[in-house]
């Protein structure tokens, strides 16, 4: 395997490890709320979207970067600053995720072309694995829009930038 494709499968790999940093802030953010219910739905399909990602890494012998996994954990600890239990963080917190999930499916896009003439991407189900990111991405955009009013709103209370 090429090292640009090892680069761009731990790419996505800590990006998932970011998403699922941040869906388990929401969770925590929320508890007792519809949206702390969507967060773990959310959670248990980016977890086994993950394990899929690892599994095509695996196949292609490919090591996770441990340098990436580390950035991707202290990027998501760090974003606990900005994306605050507010109206306003929780609306940035959902819109990085949707941005997160639009390059997940094109993740799954690029290795479905790429699978035409690399053996080791032949036979996966990456067609389902774009459809499901549609999926998910359209479940994300639903609560985004939902919170955007909260955190717009003339009587949402300011936020001060992070």
């Amino acid at each position: 395997m090429s090292d640009n494709l090892a680069d761009y499968l731990n790419d996505h790999l800590a990006g998932s490890e970011f998403a699922l940093g941040l869906l388990d802030l929401l969770r925590e953010q929320n508890p007792g709320k519809p949206l702390a219910a969507f967060a773990l739905e959310m959670l248990t399909q980016i977890r086994e979207d993950k394990t899929f990602l690892q599994g095509i890494i695996d196949r292609a012998g490919v090591a996770p970067s441990a340098i990436k996994q580390a950035a991707s954990w202290l990027g998501s600890k760090l974003s606990e600053l900005k994306f605050t239990p507010d109206a306003f963080g929780t609306f940035r917190a959902l819109e990085t995720l949707a941005l997160g999930i639009d390059g997940k499916a094109i993740l799954w896009q690029t290795l479905a072309s790429l699978s035409t003439t690399d053996p080791r991407l032949t036979g996966l189900s990456l067609d389902n694995m774009v459809a499901r990111a549609k999926s998910q991405r359209q479940q994300i955009e639903t609560q985004r829009i939902l919170m955007a009013q909260a955190a717009f709103s003339p009587l949402a209370a300011p936020v001060t930038p992070a």
